[in-house]
């Protein structure tokens, strides 16, 4: 299991007027491999859930265990578990400090003490895994490059400490199509190649339907949804109740049901419903003949 929550709960301010639970009895669990999307609006607790998983936030109410690591114990290895759990934050070029990119990105193997040689090693192999050049772009001041190259540096910054369980806070934030495109295909190659399990925040339900395995829905602190891409879009009384956008495949896939096309509910991207119509139509085609 990589992760596994039993009534966790949080309260921000206790005792101050300024008290808010954010999280109440959420109990979840999230199997190593999975591509898990959380899923809420604003206040419904994602972010406080995210920081739950590496430390940023300790337990106070309720269970907790990420990989090996019990964070029920007295006293948890939080410096451990940072470098099990790579937490890559909104807009992560905001991040960047250092003078040059290669600095930067040695910033965390440097944390986990270990020799110049490996975080040299370490640094050139997180930046090519992003797609950048170490020999043109590490020397470089992180405020010299373009804002693509910032965010994929700062996700370098991540990778580098080779986490288990990749943690993303909407990634694809601020970016047009082609960099939303960029930046998933990127997250996809990490899960493959580096990070097997990855949990994701995002707003976007066209990423949600392509690239989830499991996703998990928060309102009001609460789990509201936990399942499959599927079963969430084909539920529409989560998916109103939880005010969440269709992916476009779903919509699409929706009118042609209302004009009599038989489309399985199991297709929910756009490239999904294109292949399910065509198999729609053919037999139709070949009865015409």
């Amino acid at each position: 299991m990589a992760i596994e929550t039993k009534n966790l709960s949080y309260t921000y301010s206790v005792g101050s007027p300024y008290q808010k639970t954010a999280l109440k009895d959420v109990t979840l669990h999230i199997h190593e491999g999975d591509f898990c999307c959380i899923l809420g609006h604003t206040g419904s607790g994602k972010s406080t859930l995210l920081q739950h998983f590496n430390g940023l936030i300790k337990r106070t109410s309720g269970e907790l265990r990420v990989l090996d690591f019990d964070l029920n114990r007295r006293k948890p290895d939080y410096k451990s578990l940072r470098f099990s759990v790579g937490m890559v934050f909104q807009y992560p070029e905001y991040q960047l400090f250092d003078d040059t990119v290669s600095k930067d990105v040695s910033f965390g193997p440097k944390n986990m003490k270990l020799d110049e040689e490996e975080i040299k090693k370490r640094v050139r192999e997180a930046l090519t895994l992003v797609g950048l050049d170490p020999d043109e772009i590490g020397e470089k001041s992180p405020f010299e490059i373009s804002g693509g190259q910032k965010r994929r540096a700062a996700i370098a910054g991540v990778i580098a400490i080779r986490p288990k369980i990749l943690v993303l806070d909407e990634p694809t934030a601020g970016l047009d199509p082609k960099g939303k495109k960029e930046i998933m295909s990127l997250v996809k190659s990490l899960k493959e190649k580096l990070s097997p399990t990855v949990v994701m925040v995002t707003h976007d339900m066209d990423l949600v339907a392509e690239y989830a395995t499991k996703v998990i829905v928060l309102k009001d602190g609460e789990v509201a949804f936990d399942g499959t891409p599927a079963e969430l879009f084909n539920n529409n009384e989560i998916v109103n109740d939880c005010s969440l956008r269709l992916p476009s495949g779903v919509a699409l896939a929706n009118e042609l049901r209302e004009v009599g096309f038989d489309i399985d509910h199991n297709s929910i991207t756009i490239e999904q419903v294109v292949d399910n119509l065509i198999k729609e139509i053919k037999p139709k085609e070949n009865d015409n003949a």
